[in-house]
């Protein structure tokens, strides 16, 4: 059986000078790839959509490209996730892709609650959708302890659909050679996690990936970072790059190879997202020294550091230079020179960038992956100077 596994598209995005009909266009690449590849399933693991409450352009990106999948006779799986998922807490009737399961689209599975779909002929999917930790909602437990029972109560509703799927084991089953696939969003223990480190340090719900290992194929989002968790687990990651943290990530497609009783082949399909670029100047260099042309559309991150006082004249010359040579969008910050000396000054002060951020991570109930993630990033960040 060969899938094609897509996530964290976020329709609706529209930021650095992008239109929402581009990140639209990551969910027509994504039909594209589905029809071109000839697959037997499409899946998408969450965040199809970037807020609860998408406007009609957003909707209609998404109605009209699953309605050529519909008329190419290519089923499709969607989970919801944190972005498109519930707008009351525990209340399934409330997920934002409900409108597309009640439609009841010939060969379109849309997981609004947890379930295993079987797709005739092809697969036996366990739907998960994003599970937030808010849903246990106990006072009387400290947040450490609501992380875990979370944890515990999320990696149950994953083996409860495993075993469902084990009714077909029976060799007079009809659905016991069907390969047996996993989709939700979600963040595992061993993922490298990206621009989204701060925000999920002590916040997410994780996951041990050994939980996936009955599965042929676990298709993942929630992580715009694409990798391999585990020997059956998968995240796509996003198909684009949704802000400066991200550009330096390889985005893709996967097109799976899953077999039942077998490890899943995947091959990466990279996606040809717009370019972010960073640059920084100061007054003591050449500004021609950034004359070098950028590719065309990039979005630029420009940080200032001037010497002295800047004359605002040159910075907007600047950033015209620099829409000159390609640059869609120039987003500027400037660093006041006392500021630049403060904070040198202090971090001169204090303990080393790394031994301050070890400190703070020691505090942190969190998987060593992601503190490690974590480090990296704030560590990147402390030292600028």
């Amino acid at each position: 059986m060969k899938l094609l596994h897509g996530s964290d598209f976020h329709v609706g995005l529209a930021n650095y000078g992008r239109e929402v009909e581009e990140f639209g266009r990551s969910f027509d690449a994504f039909v594209d790839t589905a029809i071109a590849n000839a697959v037997d399933l499409a899946v998408a693991s969450g965040d199809t959509f970037h807020g609860r409450r998408p406007g009609p352009k957003e909707l209609r990106i998404v109605a009209a490209a699953t309605r050529r999948l519909v008329n190419a006779k290519i089923p499709l799986v969607l989970s919801t996730g944190n972005h498109d998922g519930m707008a009351t807490i525990a209340d399934p009737d409330s997920q934002t892709l409900g409108w597309l399961d009640a439609m009841q689209l010939d060969g379109v599975y849309v997981g609004i609650r947890p379930m295993v779909i079987i797709v005739p002929g092809i697969a036996a999917v366990s739907v998960l959708p994003y599970a937030h930790k808010r849903a246990v909602d106990d006072p009387g437990l400290t947040l450490r302890e609501r992380t875990d029972e979370s944890s515990r109560i999320l990696e149950e509703s994953i083996a409860e659909l495993s075993r469902r799927m084990t009714t077909f084991d029976d060799i007079d089953h009809p659905y016991v050679r069907l390969p047996r696939v996993f989709v939700g969003h979600l963040t595992t223990e061993s993922a490298s996690l990206g621009a989204e480190a701060a925000m999920q340090m002590g916040w997410d719900t994780t996951v041990d990936p050994a939980v996936f290992d009955p599965f042929d194929y676990a298709a993942l989002g929630h992580i715009h970072v694409g990798q391999q968790v585990s020997p059956k687990a998968w995240y796509a990651g996003s198909p684009d790059v949704h802000g400066f943290g991200e550009e330096a990530d390889d985005k893709r497609f996967l097109l799976v190879d899953v077999e039942r009783g077998r490890d899943p082949i995947v091959t990466i399909l990279p996606t040809s997202p717009r370019p972010l670029i960073r640059r920084v100047v100061s007054a003591a260099r050449e500004w021609t020294e950034v004359d070098e042309p950028f590719p065309e559309g990039a979005v630029v991150e420009l940080r200032l550091r001037p010497s002295g006082k800047m004359d605002a004249r040159v910075a907007r010359d600047l950033v015209d230079a620099m829409r000159k040579r390609g640059a869609l969008f120039v987003q500027t910050v400037v660093e006041e020179p006392e500021q630049v000396r403060s904070r040198s000054r202090a971090l001169e002060a204090e303990a080393p960038v790394t031994d301050q951020v070890d400190a703070w991570l020691a505090t942190q109930d969190a998987p060593e992956s992601t503190k490690a993630r974590a480090r990296e990033i704030a560590v990147r960040a402390l030292s600028v100077q």
